[in-house]
């Protein structure tokens, strides 16, 4: 890949200078609506887990977007050994979650790789589609939208109910950027 981009020169260095850079967090960003969501969700003692087709380094990128501290476990394709869609990486997170696959709402950005995948073990699931790169496809009877939004919805109380989960589309999807790196707060 590196030659097409006309490298020519130690490109066994340069890719290795690269994958260190991407290791150590340098290219990576949150959403602005990410930490404030995973706090409510937190706060209405819901619990979270990440199962991500990624390297083994993720728990040191969350650490580094200071994120790490909201999920209850991590399930990491390249530390497992098979990636999503395989139900056996669903299967153990479901496991890791340590509740019924009925109160499990999988969130997932990929149709194949998490719509498919949740489905195919019997999870609900949500696609998050920032992008709006699924807006016309369908996947087994479910429908892609573009950005979907996710918001907890109160019991009679007044007060959010543990693992209620309303989901809505804007009747405009949103345009969402590229988040820019940072790291920290």
């Amino acid at each position: 890949m590196l030659e097409s981009l006309g490298v020519t020169e130690d490109i066994e260095g340069k890719a290795t200078a690269i994958y260190g850079r991407f290791a150590a967090g340098e290219f990576i960003g949150l959403f602005s609506d990410v930490k404030p969501t995973l706090e409510r969700l937190t706060q209405t003692g819901i619990t979270m887990g990440v199962l991500s087709n990624y390297a083994p380094f993720l728990e040191r990128n969350l650490r580094v977007l200071n994120i790490h501290h909201y999920f209850a476990f991590l399930v990491v394709s390249s530390l497992v050994g098979f990636e999503k869609p395989d139900p056996r990486i669903f299967q153990m997170a479901m496991q890791e979650a340590g509740c019924p696959h009925e109160d499990i709402l999988y969130v997932g950005d990929s149709l194949p790789d998490d719509v498919e995948g949740a489905k195919g073990v019997g999870l609900d699931v949500v696609l998050l589609d920032r992008f709006d790169r699924s807006r016309t496809r369908t996947v087994r009877g479910y429908a892609a939208w573009g950005s979907c939004w996710i918001s907890l919805h109160d019991n009679d109380c007044g007060k959010p109910s543990r693992g209620s989960v309303r989901v809505s589309h804007p009747p405009v999807p949103a345009k969402a950027q590229y988040p820019t790196a940072h790291h920290g707060e």
